[in-house]
């Protein structure tokens, strides 16, 4: 009927506004996989190429872990991985929309996407993971902590050099300071497309 396209654009479109954390990021992750197979049920009953999913960002960032597996959440329904007819691979696109603040682990998120938006009354944060909380006691500790954090900063980084035109001097030079980056910014570093 005449009102599919309605529902659509309601039910692609979804909206996180919390912090990172395991709680979040399973409803995030449950609500894009029911996305995906409401887009690929259309699909297969109407022929249609897959709808878009459209998710708008407003977070604050949060666990790096938590956002790393958002992203390759994202990145398996993009591939096709998290939705099938038949042996065939249903990709769909996966559109980032930073509306508010993309912070710190939310930005990673923000960058994966297939067409990235930034609203122009917006700005994220980039930094790098922060030490762990609990504090090492030993020397030994002290080291292994810092090699863990070296690790992680490398996954980070990873995500932003495959997903814009930053260089790794850049990243680096961006991870000595928090620093919040214009919409403008963000289109120069090849992290969001267009401002909106």
């Amino acid at each position: 009927g005449g009102g599919e396209p309605k529902n659509f654009l309601v039910r692609n479109h979804y909206y996180f506004n919390e912090e990172i954390n395991p709680d979040t990021t399973r409803s995030l992750i449950i609500n894009l996989h029911e996305v995906a197979l409401t887009i690929t049920n259309a699909c297969i009953e109407t022929g249609n190429k897959p709808a878009d999913i459209e998710l708008h960002i407003n977070s604050n960032g949060g666990s790096l872990s938590d956002a790393l597996q958002i992203v390759q959440v994202i990145k398996d329904i993009q591939g096709g991985k998290a939705c099938q007819i038949g042996d065939a691979l249903v990709p769909i696109k996966v559109n980032t929309h930073i509306e508010g603040e993309a912070d710190s682990g939310a930005s990673l998120i923000a960058c994966v996407g297939n067409h990235r938006t930034c609203s122009k009354y917006a700005m994220s944060l980039i930094h790098p993971m922060r030490a762990m909380d609990v504090m090492p006691k030993t020397q030994e500790e002290q080291e292994v902590a810092i090699a863990n954090n070296k690790n992680w900063n490398k996954i980070y980084k990873g995500v932003y050099l495959e997903h814009s035109k930053l260089t790794e001097e850049q990243l680096d030079t961006m991870f000595k300071t928090e620093t919040y980056y214009t919409p403008e910014q963000l289109v120069e570093f090849g992290l969001v497309d267009e401002v909106v």
